[in-house]
């Protein structure tokens, strides 16, 4: 495991809990809830963009598109839930159930795909310090929800 890894996770984790406070704003500013999640990915697709050119990157070749398993596109319809459950949720719930929420089923789930090796991952047993792992999170988001 890279500390560099490490960080950016951190920093990623810290972002989604501002996320949900700016994606309410935006949200309550302009009335609506999915037209906001458009904003959103607008402004998210003209930054990758950006990102892209700066970093150099090729546009990939038809050839390497098809050869992505059926499943591998669907990350822009996993990201549109995401964000739609933020903004229609965080409000009403606060940022810290919802993102204890979210981290503890995010992590349920990554404990299944690795146990099974799903999507690509390489098979990670389920053992107890895992599933115990997880069910400190579940009892964290008890502890959240109640205080």
């Amino acid at each position: 495991m890279k500390p560099i890894f490490v960080l950016i996770a951190l920093f990623a984790g810290t972002f989604n809990a501002v996320e949900a406070g700016t994606n309410t704003a935006l949200r309550k500013g302009l009335g609506t809830p999915f037209c906001s999640v458009a904003v959103i990915s607008l402004v998210s697709l003209m930054i990758s963009i950006f990102a892209a050119l700066v970093a150099g990157e090729r546009i990939p070749t038809w050839a390497a598109a098809a050869a992505i398993p059926w499943w591998g596109w669907l990350g822009g319809l996993l990201g549109f839930g995401f964000v739609a459950a933020m903004v229609l949720t965080a409000d009403s719930l606060g940022a810290a159930l919802f993102i204890a929420l979210t981290v503890s089923a995010s992590t349920i789930g990554s404990v299944l795909l690795d146990h099974f090796g799903l999507l690509g991952f390489s098979q990670h047993g389920a053992g107890p310090g895992r599933i115990l792992g997880a069910a400190m999170l579940v009892g964290g988001v008890a502890l959240v929800a109640r205080f």
